[in-house]
């Protein structure tokens, strides 16, 4: 049972790849397409803070994970000594998301809809039916 919820927690969304992933998106567009050198310089810097914080809630996220793992591997551990790490592991991955969605706010405030729209276009879901034209 330990080892489901150790997984859980381990390969739970933190959102660590979701963020990396849309931050990483948006800095080639940034560096190509954001003319105002002043502008450039302001976002990218939002961006590597992101991606900073995401190196430091992974390193956190896996000492966190050695010492679960070092608990579970005594013979005498009780439940009660897994919860403070579990406890911590959830804590910090909702401060990491909060941090992370403050980022994304703060440069969505320093773009344009359009730029926005171009550096993190919107996924289509597969459920949702493509939009379909019509002549009118």
């Amino acid at each position: 049972m330990i080892w489901a919820l150790l997984a859980l927690y381990l390969f739970g969304s933190s959102g660590t790849v979701e963020f990396t992933t849309a931050f990483e998106h948006a800095k080639p567009f940034i560096k190509t397409e954001i003319k105002d050198k002043a502008r450039q310089a302001e976002l990218i810097t939002i961006v590597e803070q992101a991606t900073q914080e995401t190196k430091h809630q992974a390193k956190a996220g896996e000492k966190i994970v050695q010492k679960l793992l070092d608990i579970s591997e005594r013979h005498d551990a009780k439940t009660a000594d897994f919860l403070a790490g579990i406890e911590k592991l959830r804590a910090d991955s909702e401060a990491y998301q909060d941090r992370m969605i403050r980022h994304r706010f703060e440069l969505k405030a320093k773009m344009s809809r359009e730029e926005w729209s171009t550096a993190f276009p919107e996924k289509q879901s597969s459920m949702e039916p493509a939009a379909v034209q019509t002549d009118k």
